[in-house]
């Protein structure tokens, strides 16, 4: 038996070894094949697109070729009789280029190289080209034949050109060359639309290796030494030099077919990078490797495994042992963790039948012992329903009626009340295979904090009504006794009726009459903001406009500025400075703004107020100071009631703090927005804006 099994293993064994061995080579064939083809399709793809580049390379010089030949003698014929520089020269020339579109700009050169007409916009004819080789090499009774020049850089977008120039003469004894400005970009589209992904590189050079363009494109190398050139190059001068690519099997770096372009100083070449080509052939190769280590570990695994069976088969026998005791730990810990929730737990099965439950749940419905495992959910609704849970009902309609409720709906969250007074929020959730879980929580603590909170909100607000009233009421009451004070003291402070013998007592009442004022001030804005708050304050709309309202407010503050020599200029459009809006309210959103910039600019300084419309066709008013200026957490206290930019505000400048919330209430009631840039040390900016609706034109008024 013991050699039985030996036997068995080691046959197990061999056999997987055989398998990986023959499995590894499929792959390694595979690969090696793939290797080959993909070498093979990039050198017969590169001595195609070499031919095509070739091809259309020859027939674009022979185009250009072709119009420099038709131009002169189109010269020696049709233009005869017609200065060489005349405008219909030149308007030969722009057809021709026109029509001609690898070409940019067309050139007449007489025999000493300066320009005597040309087809472009722009000519500089002071310029000399005697020393430029398209017009050089036609020196010296050179043959007429067509010259090619080396790329040079332009002025255009382009970057680079090249000169193709001809010898012409005509019958009056005038000899010249005529040239064609051909972008090097001309061969470059063309090379773009057939040059396919993959590291394949197509290149225009001359036969001494300068470098005409090339795609994928590097401006920068264009006119240098192409980076293939030395190799070409030594192949075209073996005496074996063939136009073809090099054997699909060699170690070269990269694969080049080149053809030289028939009867021109050109060669057109197309290089593979082998590195860039093979990119994905090694990608696939590592994926053979990972499959490869894959299938040989899972071979040698399940080998093991076939050697070990009657071991596992023990081991697992001896895991369920365990797992069953574990199984049963875990459902100990469980219903323990269960039974210490806060919260209730049931799970009902899709008979209706109790599965779990927990301590909690009993206590919170009040369960009798009885209920456990497959109790019924109509036992228990029963049984609730009769003690009165759910108030005088039918007993059988209602147990009817909620277990249709548990059949129909997917999820239930409720509120009850239990006859103890406790509250439950109960929620229930249908499991995915039938039955449903439920949760009951105890949340009458919560819900007797949510009362207590909706009666001090309710407190709140009545407590924050009465104030409302009761400032309304004593600024009412304190107003009139307010007001004949202010009377008196102005009448004594004039000496109306008679002058004051002690200058003294014409000091005291000049301070009675200042506080008199100032009380009355803050009384107002105490009235106008318990106004605003209890939501009283009514707009009474009309026609405003805008600068006689703001001389008003101007001649309010105009003492106070005056008193520390400080400038106010203004300035209002001519249109746009009407308003449909309350009177009053825009005069104290203006005067608050203007005396909040006037209290708060240094000695000296100088307040703006302008006018103009805004970006959404808004009127706005602008009013600019070069005061104390706040940060933005001041400014945001400010707009609150009562709140001081400054803690030593209100001791330097005074004020109660209500200027600024009145004005912003004001705007908002019409609409509109206030605005506050400042900058603490350099001023404050605040722009009131009203909509356009409220906007009305002074040819409308008029």
């Amino acid at each position: 038996m013991l050699r039985r099994q030996i036997g068995l293993k080691e046959a197990l064994i061999a056999f997987s070894v055989a398998l990986i061995l023959a499995f590894g080579g499929i792959l390694v064939q595979s690969a090696y094949r793939t290797y080959r083809q993909i070498v093979s399709d990039a050198a017969t793809a590169a001595d195609s697109i070499v031919r095509s580049a070739e091809t259309s390379t020859g027939r674009t010089i022979l185009s250009i070729d072709a119009m420099l030949i038709g131009i002169g003698q189109a010269l020696a014929s049709t233009y005869r009789d017609t200065p060489i520089d005349a405008p219909d020269v030149q308007a030969m020339l722009r057809r021709m280029n026109e029509q001609t579109l690898s070409v940019d700009d067309i050139l007449i050169l007489d025999a000493s190289g300066r320009p005597v007409n040309g087809g472009g916009a722009t000519v500089n004819w002071s310029r000399s080209y005697a020393e430029r080789d398209f017009f050089a090499a036609h020196r010296d009774d050179a043959p007429n034949s067509l010259f090619i020049g080396h790329p040079e850089r332009t002025r255009s977008a382009d970057g680079a050109a090249v000169f193709m120039s001809r010898q012409f003469s005509l019958t009056n004894g005038f000899r010249g060359i005529v040239a064609a400005e051909v972008p090097v970009k001309t061969f470059g589209e063309f090379f773009a639309s057939i040059v396919p992904t993959g590291g394949l590189r197509v290149t225009l050079m001359f036969d001494d290796g300068t470098l005409v363009v090339s795609e994928p494109n590097d401006g920068r190398t264009i006119g240098n030494r192409a980076a293939i050139a030395d190799a070409v190059l030594a192949q075209l001068r073996s005496p074996a030099a063939e136009p073809l690519a090099p054997p699909a099997g060699s170690g070269a770096t990269e694969i080049i077919s080149y053809r030289p372009i028939q009867g021109r100083p050109l060669i057109v070449a197309v290089s593979v990078d082998k590195d860039e080509l093979l990119q994905g052939w090694r990608a696939e190769r590592r994926d053979y490797v990972i499959i490869f280590a894959m299938i040989t570990l899972t071979i040698g695994v399940l080998t093991w495994g076939l050697v070990r069976l009657l071991d596992r088969r023990q081991q697992f026998v001896r895991e369920l042992r365990r797992n069953e005791a574990k199984l049963e730990q875990q459902s100990s810990l469980l219903q323990s963790t269960l039974d210490h929730m806060g919260e209730g737990l049931s799970v009902f099965d899709r008979d209706n039948r109790l599965l779990a439950w927990n301590d909690r749940f009993i206590s919170l419905l009040d369960l009798p012992p009885g209920v456990g495992y497959g109790t019924r959910m109509e036992d228990i609704l029963r049984l609730q329903a009769r003690r009165g849970d759910f108030g005088v009902v039918d007993i059988e309609s209602e147990i009817r009626a909620r277990l249709e409720r548990l059949r129909r709906d997917d999820t239930q969250a409720m509120e009850r009340t239990t006859l103890s007074g406790r509250v439950l929020e109960i929620r229930r959730r249908r499991m995915p295979y039938g039955g449903y879980v439920t949760l009951y929580s105890d949340i009458t603590e919560r819900k007797r904090a949510e009362q207590e909170m909706s009666d001090a909100r309710n407190q709140a607000e009545i407590a924050n009504r009465s104030k409302s009233e009761f400032l309304a009421n004593m600024s009412h009451e304190l107003r009139t006794p307010l007001n004949a004070i202010i009377g008196f003291s102005d009448i004594l402070r004039s000496e109306k009726f008679g002058g004051i013998g002690n200058s003294k007592y014409l000091e005291y009442v000049r301070d009675i009459h200042t506080s008199g004022v100032h009380l009355l001030d803050l009384i107002n804005d105490v009235l106008d903001m318990s106004k605003i708050e209890a939501g009283k304050l009514e707009l009474f709309e009309e026609e405003v406009s805008l600068p006689e309202l703001v001389a008003s407010c101007l001649a309010m503050v105009a003492e106070r500025a005056r008193e520390r020599r400080i400038r106010v200029v203004t300035d209002f459009a001519s249109q746009a400075t009407l308003l449909w809006a309350d009177l009053r309210g825009v005069k104290q959103i203006v005067l608050n703004v203007l005396s909040n910039a006037v209290k708060f600019s240094h000695d000296g300084g100088t307040v703006t107020i302008t006018s103009g419309l805004d970006a959404g066709g808004g009127l706005a008013i602008f009013v600019a100071d070069h005061g104390i200026g706040m940060t933005a957490d001041q400014i945001e206290r400010a707009r609150q009631p009562f709140g001081q930019a400054h803690a030593a505000t209100t001791r330097t400048y005074g004020g109660t703090g209500l200027g600024l919330p009145i004005t912003q209430r004001l705007v908002e009631l019409h609409d509109g927005e206030l605005r506050i840039a400042s900058v603490p040390g350099e001023g404050t900016s605040v722009a009131v804006v009203f909509p356009p609706l409220r906007t009305l034109s002074s040819l409308k008024r008029a």
